[in-house]
Order: C-alpha cells, then structure tokens, then sequence
C-alpha cells in the first residue's frame, strides 16, 4: 500500500504541485515550512481569497513550492536531491553528526565537515581513511635498544606554540550567508518579502534598510559598503561582500544584498535586449 509522502513525492516528481501541496498541507510535522506549504495550498483552491486578504496568490505558491522541496529535500524539478544534507549552522552539523555517530564522537577524527554552496554538511571517517598504520606504536619502539654505551639523552627542545585555527573562509561565510534566505528554504518569506522579490526581479532597486537603531550599529559598515555597491552597479562586489549573517541585522542587510543583484541583473538584461 503507497503512503501518503510516496504519493507527495510522485505527484512532485510529475511536477503535479497542486497535489503535492494539497498532500503536504494535511502533513502535522512540516516544522518551519509548515506555513508557506498551506499558503501555497489554499492559494491553489482559492485565489480570488487570498487576492481579498492582500496576498499574491502565485507568489504563495511559488513560495510554497520551494518551502515543500526543502522540507522533502526534492530538486525544482521534483526529483529526489540526492545531494547529502546542509545545514545552515556549523554547530548543528556537528549536532547531527554526533547523534549518528554517538555522543563522543569529534570532527576531524570521527567525522569531517565541509561547507558547500548548500551549506554545511558531514561525513564519517572510514578505517581507509585514517589508515592501517594509524594505531600502531613507531616501529622503533618495539626493537631493543643496541648494546653500546648507554646514549646521553638530550633535553628536549622548545616547541613553539601552536598557531591558532584560521578563522573560516570567506567562501564558507558566503556559502552560510546564502543559504540562510535562498530560495529553497523558503521559511522566512512572507507576503511582504515575496513582493519585494518580484520587484527586483523586474529591475527596481531596493531601499537600504534601517539601521538608525543601536540594535543595528554593528551592520551599519557593511550596509554602507552595500549601499555603495549597488550605486555603482557593482553586481560581482556584492556577490563577494563578507558579512556576518546572524540575527535581523544579518538577515535585513542579506535581503538588501540580495534584491540588489536581482534588480541590477534584470537591468543587464533589459540593456543587452
């Protein structure tokens, strides 16, 4: 007998989405998706309602349709992500590692991680990995000593202290920083945010945000340099601008960054036509 997620994922593998939203919106365990999927849902049966309550009927299903592919992990084509799971946060990667693992195990010696465009995700270390040679005591501490006069032993040298840890990439900040409000998430667009995507989508630039409050004062740098950038049409500056994405600071100034490569693109576009 097929389940009720075996026939989510063959009318999305059909690109049948009214059905799959319609299957999903009945699910009780959607977690942070769960709001854009029965938003997309309703908007299928009844968009004249969703019109009457403000909100853009295709824009909630489009949302909802990325926040399904999310949760079930499917491409956008509906086809199964075959892709190892990502996490936005490091810490929870090492979380998921170790409730695999046990809780003992560490990075670098029982699993790695890697930050990807996806985001953060793990793997085990195999025997192969660490090799056979690994466990074994030098081989010079198993032989007897030769006969001879007994060797002066020297006093050991000074050993310089080790050098702290790197701090992480720009390329792994990028690779979080992007994957916190990409589009297949999906779980932090309301109606408000999905109207400012189409709007940069049809080239309009967008506001700066507000960061007159002390809240904000520790983005206020980067905003600046954002501001800038998109003055002057710099699509690849803000794709490399390095930020810290944390809290509504972080995520207010992604959305800027964000939209502003979208309009600027889309004025690419139009020119080259």
């Amino acid at each position: 007998m097929q389940t009720k997620l075996q026939s989510l994922k063959d009318a999305a593998a059909r690109q049948d989405w009214q059905s799959a939203l319609r299957i999903a919106a009945k699910f009780a365990d959607l977690g942070e998706h769960k709001a854009a999927i029965v938003r997309g849902h309703e908007a299928y049966g009844n968009a004249r309602f969703a019109k009457q309550l403000g909100r853009d009927p295709q824009g909630d299903i489009d949302a909802g349709i990325l926040a399904l592919c999310a949760r079930y992990r499917l491409n956008h084509d509906g086809s199964p992500c075959e892709e190892p799971k990502a996490y936005s946060l490091k810490s929870n990667c090492i979380r998921a590692a170790r409730k695999a693992l046990g809780a003992e195990a560490q990075a670098d010696r029982d699993f790695t991680l890697t930050a990807t465009h996806a985001g953060w995700v793990w793997a085990p270390v195999s025997a192969e990995q660490e090799g056979p040679q690994a466990l074994l005591p030098p081989t010079d501490a198993l032989q007897a000593p030769a006969e001879g006069p007994t060797p002066v032993i020297e006093a050991p040298k000074a050993v310089p202290a080790p050098e702290k840890p790197a701090r992480a990439s720009s390329e792994a900040v990028i690779a979080k920083r992007r994957l916190m409000l990409s589009e297949a998430d999906a779980r932090g667009f309301s109606a408000r945010w999905l109207g400012a995507m189409q709007a940069a989508a049809a080239g309009e630039l967008p506001e700066a945000p507000d960061f007159s409050k002390p809240t904000h004062v520790s983005g206020r740098k980067w905003l600046a340099e954002a501001v800038a950038l998109q003055a002057a049409g710099d699509i690849e500056g803000l794709r490399a601008l390095v930020y810290d994405p944390e809290g509504s600071t972080g995520g207010a100034l992604h959305r800027f960054v964000r939209f502003s490569i979208s309009a600027l693109e889309a004025k690419d576009h139009a020119h080259a036509r």
